[in-house]
């Protein structure tokens, strides 16, 4: 079992963020914590414009 969890979850597919966090809860131990990251990009280049 795992301590620690980061999963990084794509908002644009609840299906398949559904399916990583049911996985991950399967992988944590019950005093485990859970970490979701997420990346917003409004439309524009960002700090990578290329």
């Amino acid at each position: 079992m795992y301590q620690k969890l980061l999963l990084a979850i794509d908002p644009e597919d609840d299906g398949e963020g559904k399916c990583a966090i049911e996985a991950a809860m399967e992988l944590l131990a019950d005093d485990g914590e859970l970490h979701l990251a997420s990346v917003y990009h409004p439309g524009g280049g960002g700090f990578f414009p290329m």
